[in-house]
């Protein structure tokens, strides 16, 4: 935003392949503050990285501050499987005394990928290999 003759006839420059209309950039002024506001209105995997901003002043150097936008992606599916591998997933497994029980917890994308464990009510999560 070019605001070298005030907000009110500032000129905003947009590129439109860039972020297409998902992304606004608002500059509000009160007082003795001044707020610039970048506003995604839908992030997308590719706005993830590197942002900047830059602080001029009239008469001092210019200032940057800098952030890197880390955006995470949930997984698609999570099910649970017994050890026949028949989907499980929200249902009740009945199981005699003594016997062999076996359940897998997969899965489907995310990012990063997230970290499965096992839980039994009342008690600490289990760890791998216990």
């Amino acid at each position: 935003v070019d605001m070298r003759n005030g907000l009110s006839s500032a000129s905003h420059w947009r590129d439109r392949s860039m972020f297409g209309d998902r992304v606004n950039f608002v500059v509000n002024a009160k007082n003795s503050s001044i707020m610039a506001e970048l506003r995604f209105n839908r992030t997308i995997s590719q706005d993830a990285g590197p942002y900047r901003c830059r602080v001029d002043f009239w008469k001092a150097a210019t200032r940057n501050f800098k952030i890197y936008l880390q955006l995470i992606e949930q997984a698609e599916k999570v099910e649970i499987y017994d050890g026949k591998n028949t989907e499980v997933t929200s249902g009740v497994i009945v199981a005699r005394i003594n016997s062999t029980l076996v359940l897998k917890c997969t899965s489907s994308g995310g990012r990063p990928l997230p970290t499965l464990s096992w839980q039994s009510s009342g008690h600490r999560p289990l760890q791998g290999n216990q």
